[in-house]
């Protein structure tokens, strides 16, 4: 009887471990979408950029332009499952409060804060220098 009830906490322990092991590598797939996701939108507009000598104002133009398409798709942002497709908080063009003369902006994501390193420690990844 002793050795069934250790046995079953030995188990639940060992399902606690690979439960959040698990949760552990979901996060880290969704980060690495998210940054596949920004190396998309990065080149989307560059290439709009060399091709007309200006930013695009907003992520339509990058769609669908003249009948060139430099993004394949609006991409949701995988960390918090909405489709924030830009970093200006869904608006279309101008700048976003806050926001630099040349309207640079970091995007957010309700995780950034929250990201941990394999060890267990916090990320400065969400931070800036």
């Amino acid at each position: 009887m002793l050795t069934l009830l250790l046995a079953m906490a030995v188990m639940a322990i060992f399902a606690g471990v690979i439960a959040s092991s698990i949760a552990f590598d979901i996060k880290r797939d969704r980060e690495e979408e998210l940054i596949h996701r920004g190396v998309q939108y990065s080149r989307a507009i560059r290439a709009y950029y060399k091709k007309f000598g200006r930013y695009p104002t907003k992520i339509e133009d990058l769609e669908n332009t003249s009948n060139l398409r430099f993004l394949r798709k609006r991409y949701k942002d995988p960390m918090n499952c909405k489709n924030s497709a830009t970093s200006n908080g869904g608006r279309s063009g101008g700048r976003r409060p806050g926001s630099t003369a040349a309207g640079a902006v970091a995007p957010r994501t309700r995780t950034a804060a929250r990201t941990l390193t394999r060890d267990g420690r916090r990320s400065r990844a969400g931070r800036w220098p």
